[in-house]
């Protein structure tokens, strides 16, 4: 990705570790994926080639959105998609 695209996407190019470390800030992302490229799978080549992958599988999901379900929350309740609440009890419920 290129300097300008790692700076308005944060480093975002570095998704996966994002995902497995997330209190690493955004700067410290590259020196973050050094560490750990020999365990990641390859990068994308740029910008469009993880678009050419990403919206097809946004696609999928889609028409098949029964195989993907609002998680559980811990304290029981099913998570209304895109509200953070719950269906179950109060969220400052004592566990």
């Amino acid at each position: 990705m290129n300097p300008i695209f790692r700076f308005v996407y944060l480093n975002m190019n570095y998704h996966t570790e994002h995902h497995m470390y997330p209190m690493v800030p955004y700067y410290k992302l590259p020196e973050l994926h050094r560490e750990l490229r020999h365990d990641l799978p390859p990068p994308y080549r740029g910008t469009l080639a993880a678009y050419r992958e990403i919206i097809p599988a946004l696609l999928r999901q889609r028409k098949r959105s029964q195989l993907f379900r609002a998680p559980h929350s811990a304290v029981g309740g099913r998570i209304r998609a895109g509200r953070g609440r719950h269906d179950g009890p109060a969220s400052g419920a004592v566990l």
